[in-house]
């Protein structure tokens, strides 16, 4: 308790000054964004790298297609060998999920880099909502990861809430949980970047208790 009172003292000192510009302050852009700006979205498997000064080079085999290339000249297919630029050190069979964007004047697919595929990252990446989907929608959707076991979901989320509108996201403060917030703010294995965000949102969706227990965090 001693600890959520503390996290809440901090950020409501300047909050609301500081809330607004804190929010829009991250460049990163989230996982899901990535995926839906692909141009191409593939399972691998490793097969093989070659680690040298210049021009390092990772081996993979095509396993699934998720998304295909714009272009017929860059479509992959299931069981396509790709070699792509830059060392991944892994075992024969290790599975990644790469992403592709189009150099459409030269017809090639640029592939960044692996992502380790799991079953939890492809559902997350798969069933986003549709980029015209609500704020209202979006919210339900991502705050089911928050707080996610696999902790680059979760840190992805919380990006991904970051990126919507200020304004927007207040307008839709009725969409937190209060109760969830109280519980990951007490618990001291909640990360602390995730703390911030919290008591961001207390602030904005808590009540008089929230505001008593800051007072008396003040006072020891």
């Amino acid at each position: 308790m001693v600890r959520m009172l503390l996290v809440l003292a901090t950020v409501v000192l300047g909050f609301a000054s500081r809330a607004s510009a804190d929010w829009c302050s991250s460049r990163r852009v989230s996982l899901l964004d990535q995926y839906m700006a692909a141009d191409s979205a593939v399972t691998v498997e490793w097969q093989s790298a070659r680690k040298t000064s210049r021009d390092p080079t990772t081996a993979y085999t095509v396993v699934d297609v998720l998304r295909d290339g714009p272009d017929e000249s860059i479509a992959l297919s299931p069981g396509d060998r790709l070699l792509v630029d830059g060392y991944t050190d892994a075992q024969p069979g290790d599975r990644f999920l790469l992403l592709g964007t189009a150099q459409k004047q030269r017809y090639v697919l640029k592939l960044r880099r692996p992502l380790p595929h799991s079953a939890d990252l492809l559902e997350y990446l798969q069933q986003q909502p549709s980029a015209d989907a609500t704020t209202e929608v979006r919210l339900r959707f991502l705050l089911q990861y928050v707080e996610s076991p696999n902790g680059e979901l979760a840190d992805d989320a919380h990006l991904a809430i970051q990126s919507i509108p200020w304004e927007e996201f207040t307008r839709h403060r009725g969409e937190l949980p209060l109760a969830k917030i109280r519980q990951w703010l007490a618990d001291p294995k909640t990360d602390p970047e995730h703390l911030r965000a919290y008591g961001i949102w207390i602030c904005l969706i808590g009540d008089q208790t929230d505001s008593e227990g800051t007072g008396s965090s003040q006072a020891k």
